[in-house]
């Protein structure tokens, strides 16, 4: 499993693969340049009697301007990438794994519309156990078994989905549900490093990919 993660590694870097990294490193650059725009507009219209006021305010609004990209670049870049999970899994399967038999390619709509539920679904659970916070040790258990089990379980089933059939799928997924749950940790670990996150759904899907096409059911035939 280590060894499809340290793959993994190398393969984001591969044009096909990489192209999705700088499609999402340029959509949150337009997101922030829109971001510091709208802020500017708000601020310059922020208009006092005391001069002094206005220029503190002023400082302290861009600061934390600033703070935010600087803390929100790495999620808003994570997210977009999460939207092209689907691309990413078959840039993958084409270039290593050439197809044994025909596949069926999700119109873009759909790979989008499925990448984007995927990403609500992260969102909504880590929201729903945001209440736990306030029990520090509770809490960090819980949001790496949520997101461990939400990682490794929908990136499986968006993998296999596109290479067997359902009942196959289900059979697989359970002989093994603990090594797709350990891919959805280390996805969810990868998630907490600053840097490391932003690549973190990108590395989890390729490290996916070469799983699935190592992995055999229980007639011992490769997928």
């Amino acid at each position: 499993m280590l060894a499809a993660f340290f793959k993994s590694l190398f393969h984001v870097w591969i044009w096909p693969i990489q192209r999705y990294l700088w499609l999402s490193f340029f959509g949150s650059l337009v997101f922030f340049v829109s971001f510091w725009y709208a802020g500017n507009i708000l601020i310059s219209n922020i208009i006092l009697s005391n001069s002094w006021l206005e220029v503190i305010i002023s400082v302290l609004g861009f600061a934390s301007i600033a703070l935010l990209t600087w803390f929100l670049f790495p999620v808003i870049m994570s997210a977009i990438i999460s939207i092209f999970l689907e691309n990413i899994a078959e840039s993958v399967e084409t270039h290593f794994y050439p197809p044994r038999h025909s596949l069926e390619k999700l119109a873009i709509k759909v790979s989008i519309n499925a990448n984007l539920k995927f990403l609500v679904l992260i969102l909504a659970m880590n929201i729903a156990i945001l209440p736990t916070i306030f029990i520090f040790p509770f809490y960090i258990l819980l949001y790496y078994a949520i997101n461990g089990f939400a990682f490794g379980f929908e990136i499986f089933n968006m993998v296999a989905s596109r290479k067997i059939a359902a009942h196959e799928l289900k059979l697989l997924r359970k002989l093994k549900r603990n090594s797709i749950f350990l891919v959805g940790l280390i996805i969810a670990l990868m998630q907490t490093i600053p840097i490391i996150n932003i690549f973190a759904p990108m590395i989890g899907v390729i490290a996916m990919v070469h799983l699935f096409n190592d992995w055999k059911l229980p007639n011992n035939s490769k997928l």
